[in-house]
């Protein structure tokens, strides 16, 4: 269904108030909340940053591009240098290709704007300050923009990370940058004219280089507008707008950054806590409860329903996984993994457990109930997992509304740590990786990015 461009008649077009918003963002005007969840959203990003690190796909998309370029920035945790492009695409890779890195807003914020402000905020000389801003900035960004679509990017086919994240990290960039409203809103069309990914390349590596291209066409956006290379000055108004390609049409909507509410703090960050697809993490919280509260043996099960969103169940395309990343987009492995191994980890997440009899055995006897109904999109009401017994016996989990570690019920300081010294163990030493939690954590607002990674252990060119 398309719908028209609509637009309050007493508001500026979406274009210029995005634009001005970005523009006239002061670290001043930035909430101690709005610190709070980007705080735990850089730890949380960076430990998933260090783990997938070493992924086939980085290593080949790192040979592909050959020459690396000027020495701007760094890639993590070696610290080979590299252009700030480049140290965005890469860095941006290994960040998303083990999908443990956090939800919000339809897709990945975290996973597209930290690695385009890190490379940036080294370029150019920026302060954990100009890193909050521009993350701030690429958040109220992308929120603006899902919150005026009609229809779920997921529903058309389209990867909303590597759509709206495009643009966000166009924001972000400037916002670091602090460009003037007129180039801001140049970032912001340049951005729009790049953006793209697909659902169907999900459970490929095509999945996280989506990612990374975003983060680095956003970099490259503010970049090429700090150079008054322009752009449509109605990106998100014109007959043929960024939102009539990509959502059907756009919806009026009002506001500006924390006008009336921010939406970093409405909205939040989902934190993972399992490394599989966000659209998996409330039945592999409901298979948990029944493998605790049950205390079944595996060959007591005859049937596995899953009860789950139709949108959901489009973006876990996979029923029937053979690879680690096809296990990634599968919520019949999910829960398979969950029952059988109570767990579900990256220690699960290895090809050979994957093709495991007894996983592909209940995979094959796993059936999905999709329900029509969205709670907040792309999810249901609730998700829910029924088990079906062979001696004709039914057991239910409890209906799960938000997944473990959600906005709703976030980590803490320890939960927090936890997470992040699993993802770093064999990358970081125990002190080294002490020492990067506790600095992203108590972020100093004063230091250089540079100096920040200098002084935790990722300094170092290898």
């Amino acid at each position: 269904m398309t719908v028209g461009l609509q637009h309050h008649f007493d508001l500026p077009p979406l274009t210029i108030r995005i634009g001005a918003s970005v523009a006239g963002l002061a670290d001043a005007d930035i909430p101690a909340g709005v610190a709070a969840t980007f705080r735990r959203g850089l730890v949380d990003y960076v430990g998933v940053l260090i783990a997938g690190s070493s992924e086939p796909v980085v290593g080949r998309v790192r040979d592909a591009l050959g020459f690396l370029g000027p020495d701007e920035a760094r890639l993590l945790p070696g610290g080979v240098r590299c252009s700030a492009r480049h140290a965005a695409l890469i860095n941006g890779v290994a960040g998303h290709v083990l999908d443990f890195d956090d939800v919000a807003l339809d897709g990945h914020p975290s996973a597209v704007l930290v690695p385009a402000l890190l490379a940036e905020a080294e370029a150019v000389g920026g302060t954990s300050a100009d890193l909050l801003r521009g993350y701030v900035a690429g958040y109220e960004t992308w929120a603006a923009l899902w919150d005026a679509s009609p229809e779920p990017l997921h529903s058309r086919g389209w990867h909303p990370s590597s759509v709206f994240g495009t643009v966000a990290a166009a924001a972000a960039c400037a916002a670091l940058r602090r460009l003037p409203e007129r180039q801001t809103a140049n970032a912001l069309g340049l951005a729009a004219g790049q953006a793209s990914g697909l659902l169907a390349n999900f459970g490929t590596m095509a999945k996280s280089f989506q990612i990374g291209r975003a983060a680095e066409a956003g970099l490259l956006s503010a970049r090429l507008a700090a150079w008054d290379v322009d752009a449509s000055p109605e990106i998100f108004e014109h007959k043929s707008s960024f939102l009539r390609a990509f959502a059907g049409g756009s919806r009026a909507i009002s506001g500006g950054f924390g006008k009336p509410d921010w939406a970093i703090l409405t909205e939040g960050l989902d934190i993972k806590t399992y490394p599989v697809c966000y659209a998996t993490l409330r039945l592999v919280d409901a298979a948990l409860q029944l493998k605790r509260d049950e205390q079944l043996s595996i060959k007591e099960i005859a049937a596995i329903d899953l009860r789950l969103g139709r949108i959901q169940s489009e973006i876990l395309h996979s029923q029937r996984p053979q690879t680690v990343l096809e296990a990634k987009f599968s919520c019949e492995f999910a829960v398979a993994s969950a029952l059988v191994f109570g767990a579900v980890g990256l220690v699960q997440l290895k090809e050979e457990l994957v093709r495991r009899d007894d996983i592909q055995s209940l995979i094959g006897r796993t059936t999905r109930i999709l329900d029509p109904e969205i709670g907040v999109a792309p999810f249901s009401p609730f998700d829910q997992v029924t088990l079906r017994l062979s001696d004709g016996r039914v057991v239910k989990s409890r209906p799960v509304t938000h997944a473990s570690g959600s906005r709703h019920k976030p980590p803490g300081r320890e939960e927090a740590r936890a997470k992040f010294e699993d993802a770093t163990r064999g990358h970081l030493s125990v002190d080294g990786t002490a020492r990067l939690f506790d600095a992203l954590w108590d972020l100093d607002p004063g230091k250089t990015v540079a100096g920040l990674l200098d002084e935790t252990g990722l300094g170092a060119s290898q």
